[in-house]
């Protein structure tokens, strides 16, 4: 027996790490495709509301990836802490994408919930804010559950969040999507049911996380399905063109192209020249490379936007 548990000590540090690194993958996920959808468009109330939702996704799962790697009890407080303020803002923004996708966001019964919910998701997020003197309410402490040593226990508030955030806000959504999908044309139908499948699995996944919060002796095994989320929604942006994916395509490669060539162009300089024996100072090349990069960088962003408008058109999506 003390040999058995002497192994279980020895592995589980390495079992935490998949968490952990579960936990940053679906942060830099969120991150990347936050700001692909933020580029395409800024100016498109659906992309912004997008983008911010990945915001608190990423805000919340690199938290998450953190608290993972905590050693101690004061770390591993502070940062679940963290990552429950950022999860709190992710129903309000999910239910307002939405209604802003279903094109009902400005209907009035729409109006008052979604009013309802940023009043009071701000009001939980005062107590829940990790610095806040009060924030024992929403997360009280962190106790040993299962094989964590330290899993965060509720405050007093936190069973509101989840009755109102994801039962209310996040459960009234999907009562829209699945609504709306039952009556839309085949093209919306599927644009609908890809958007309702990435969240399926996005919210199924994170919602494991709080079984053990109340006792329920579940780990969550489902957290890494978040980070299927964007990928889901990024094959019905390239299937279905949703949310403006031609004009993503077009300014992302203009972007990484341009990039490319100009750090061959760079490291060619530095090569030569030290194949050459370095017969230029260090300090003079790289200054002739900053400036000239720059240059070579602004010219062929101009050239390539040229072609992708003239063969792909993704200037068209360009508001």
């Amino acid at each position: 027996l003390q040999s058995l548990v002497i192994k279980i000590k020895l592995i589980m540090p390495s079992f935490f790490y998949i968490y952990s690194i579960s936990g940053f993958v679906n942060g830099v996920s969120a991150i990347i495709f936050g700001f692909l959808i933020l580029i395409a468009n800024p100016q498109k109330k659906l992309n912004r509301l997008f983008s911010l939702l990945c915001i608190f996704v990423a805000f919340w799962a690199i938290s998450y990836g953190i608290w993972f790697l905590a050693k101690d009890y004061e770390g591993s407080l502070f940062w679940t802490r963290m990552l429950n303020f950022g999860s709190l803002f992710i129903p309000i923004f999910f239910c307002h994408w939405v209604l802003t996708l279903l094109e009902i966001e400005r209907e009035k019964r729409n109006k008052i919930i979604l009013s309802i919910g940023y009043l009071f998701t701000l009001f939980l997020a005062f107590f829940a804010f990790p610095l806040s003197p009060l924030t024992s309410y929403y997360v009280r402490d962190v106790k040993p559950e299962l094989y964590f040593p330290y899993w965060p226990k509720p405050g007093i508030l936190h069973p509101s969040y989840l009755l109102f955030g994801w039962g209310g806000l996040v459960g009234y959504a999907f009562y829209c999507l699945f609504t709306t999908y039952r009556k839309a044309s085949s093209y919306t139908r599927q644009q609908i049911k890809y958007v309702l499948i990435a969240s399926l699995l996005g919210f199924g996944g994170g919602g494991t996380n709080y079984f053990l919060w109340y006792n329920i002796p579940l780990a969550p095994y489902g957290n890494p399905l978040v980070a299927l989320y964007p990928f889901i929604i990024g094959y019905a942006i390239i299937k279905y063109r949703f949310m403006d994916i031609r004009w993503i395509l077009g300014r992302t490669g203009i972007y990484v192209l341009s990039l490319l060539i100009v750090l061959f162009y760079t490291f060619s300089l530095f090569f030569i020249n030290q194949f050459l024996g370095g017969v230029i100072s260090p300090v003079v090349i790289g200054v002739f490379t900053v400036f000239t990069s720059i240059f070579l960088f602004i010219r062929l962003f101009s050239l390539f936007e040229k072609l992708a408008s003239k063969y792909f058109y993704y200037s068209l999506y360009n508001l």
